[in-house]
């Protein structure tokens, strides 16, 4: 039979059992600054041709949008207009009544986040690590670029020539974090 300072142990550590999410507005440093662009790459190499094969030859006018001007947005256009021209020998132009096609994407997602879910001890105050701490028993901390749109292909006669769902791609940098050390799962390659 356990003791009741064990049984009162445990029942800390399953109570600070927890799952947060942060949402990282900034591009500090190179893992977000990598899942980001991995993440936009990866969506753009991945466009559906059957769709933009219509593209082929012709004047293109790209139009991103997102709910606020944020640095990723102006490197996710001119990725995709990079690409569209090496793929497709499109011709970008800079005024909607120059293009044959305009291409309308709007992106939802264009950043990264971080999830942790697991369980730790509640915050504490050790001595030599300056403020609170908690020590992890076991957690996932997940760090994630994610790149989500849809888009909307309209000919130069106002009329749509193609639209996609939803598409939405991940790249993943996640680490299991134990007492003593931290083991890493997978990495940004």
């Amino acid at each position: 039979m356990m003791k009741k300072p064990a049984v009162l142990v445990l029942l800390i550590i399953f109570m600070a059992a927890c799952s947060s999410r942060q949402i990282i507005d900034q591009y500090h440093g190179s893992t977000a600054q990598r899942l980001t662009s991995h993440s936009v790459n990866n969506m753009i190499a991945n466009i559906p041709e059957k769709d933009f094969s219509c593209l082929e030859g012709k004047k293109v006018y790209l139009s991103c949008y997102f709910l606020n001007n944020i640095e990723p947005l102006a490197y996710a256009q001119k990725r995709l207009e990079l690409e569209l021209m090496d793929k497709y020998q499109c011709l970008p132009v800079p005024e909607p009544s120059e293009a044959e096609i305009r291409l309308h994407v709007f992106f939802t997602s264009l950043g990264t986040d971080r999830d942790e879910f697991g369980l730790h001890t509640p915050e504490l105050v050790i001595p030599g690590l300056g403020g609170f701490s908690q020590i992890d028993v076991i957690s996932l901390e997940m760090f994630h670029g994610i790149t989500e749109l849809y888009y909307y292909i309209v000919d130069d006669k106002d009329r749509i020539v193609a639209k996609s769902d939803m598409m939405k791609t991940v790249v993943r940098n996640d680490s299991l974090s134990l007492p003593v050390i931290t083991i890493p799962v997978n990495t940004v390659d």
